[in-house]
């Protein structure tokens, strides 16, 4: 059995646990996903989605104990000590909190009975992405149909990051997504746009200048409330049902709403 949590962002939880599914699958075992609240996602997986109906999975939401100490911290004998305890329960340990990690290679781990995984990427192993893993909950898939039907068949996706990601903030600065739209409209007079953007001055911004082009809510989109969550999570799937995704560099959010939709992505980014 495999036991994985997730960690940090939306995208990034969605993403890693695809892959942990994946493995546990190809190893023909059951996985327990942990599922914590925290600072990076204030949000129970329940409050999002529906709790999948496969027999080989488990969503375990813990409010308190071991699981819900932070393990993407630096420091040396703090790591020793998670992974100390880990190995006490568990045969083998992985704990991917670092830019680089290793591919997990089944073979080389069928012959342990209790595998503990941790990761905030879906790097350590590769495979398609699963969408029926995450279908939104009634009253969120609710909105998502209802802002889906203004957009129409012509529809691009827009998503611009802004407040938490310095790398995506720099790299695809507002002007280059003015550019793009205008690209579009000269090639197509009947483009519209879906904006998702945590930025409420380019939502502003944007809206003044192309006016009923764009489609976009005005609602909180911050991970410190399930709410404000669950309003991602609406984001990411009307972004889905684009016909395209313009996306900014170095956001996982733009990449999981293209493949949720298996739709082309595009990421802007300055030289």
């Amino acid at each position: 059995m495999i036991t994985f949590k997730p960690f940090f962002g939306l995208a990034n939880r969605m993403r890693a646990m695809n892959s942990a599914v994946a493995l546990a699958r190809d190893l023909n075992t059951r996985i327990k996903i942990v599922w914590v609240k925290d600072n990076g996602l204030n949000a129970n997986f329940s409050d999002l989605f529906n709790i999948p109906s496969f027999n080989d999975i488990e969503i375990y939401e813990p409010t308190f104990g071991f699981y819900n100490l932070p393990y993407t911290m630096r420091y040396g004998w703090y790591m020793n000590m998670i992974k100390n305890v880990l190995r006490i329960k568990f045969d083998k340990v992985f704990i991917f909190n670092k830019l680089k990690m290793e591919k997990i290679k089944p073979d080389s781990i069928k012959k342990y009975n209790k595998i503990f995984i941790t990761s905030y990427s879906s790097d350590f192993y590769d495979c398609e992405f699963d969408s029926d893993l995450f279908i939104p909950v009634p009253k969120l898939m609710y909105e998502i149909n209802e802002l889906s039907s203004r957009c129409g068949n012509q529809t691009y996706g827009i998503h611009i990051r802004k407040q938490d990601n310095k790398e995506s903030s720099h790299y695809s600065p507002t002007e280059l997504f003015e550019k793009k739209i205008d690209v579009i409209i000269k090639e197509d007079n009947d483009a519209r746009f879906y904006l998702a953007t945590d930025s409420i001055k380019d939502k502003d911004f944007l809206v003044q200048k192309y006016g009923e082009r764009i489609i976009t809510n005005y609602f909180d989109t911050s991970r410190s409330s399930p709410a404000g969550i669950g309003n991602a999570v609406i984001d990411m799937f009307v972004l889905s049902r684009t016909k395209k995704i313009i996306g900014s560099y170095w956001s996982s959010f733009s990449e999981v709403a293209a493949m949720l939709g298996k739709v082309e992505l595009e990421q802007v980014k300055k030289m």
